[in-house]
């Protein structure tokens, strides 16, 4: 008896399983197949007037993919979509900042200027925009 049930409990989980594989790739495909209008987007990060670098700043449409960049040591960032595709969708966005520890050590802190710009989001939230054409020259200034 136990022995059937340990059989049935391993079909149950492999059938899962396999919906839930199904599933994924069902809304991979499908989802990789959507076109969306993609424009160039390029910018500066600010807080108090000053360029906050080493920070990256995503764009994340309300349905589709986010746009991540880099600030370089002048703040600026160029959106890249994929790989291959610079930009950012047509959409309405919430735009967000992240510290990654790039240096590779992993007791790297963020300077007090990207600290500042990190707690601006933290307090305030998301900035929320709406992308309609292309901009090679987008602010987020901070503090809020």
């Amino acid at each position: 008896m136990d022995q059937n049930k340990a059989v049935k409990g391993r079909i149950v989980t492999s059938w899962r399983r396999f919906k839930c594989c199904l599933v994924l790739v069902t809304t991979i495909v499908l989802g990789c197949n959507k076109k969306y209008d993609v424009v160039p987007l390029k910018g500066h990060l600010t807080y108090e007037g000053e360029p906050v670098p080493g920070l990256i700043v995503r764009f994340e449409p309300s349905v589709g993919r986010p746009s991540d960049s880099f600030t370089d040591e002048n703040g600026t960032f160029d959106m890249s979509y994929t790989i291959d595709r610079m930009g950012v969708e047509v959409d309405t966005h919430k735009v967000t900042v992240i510290w990654p520890p790039t240096d590779g050590k992993a007791n790297a802190r963020p300077s007090s200027l990207q600290q500042k710009a990190l707690a601006d989001f933290k307090t305030h939230g998301p900035l929320e925009v709406t992308i309609s054409k292309p901009d090679s020259n987008f602010e987020i200034k901070l503090p809020r």
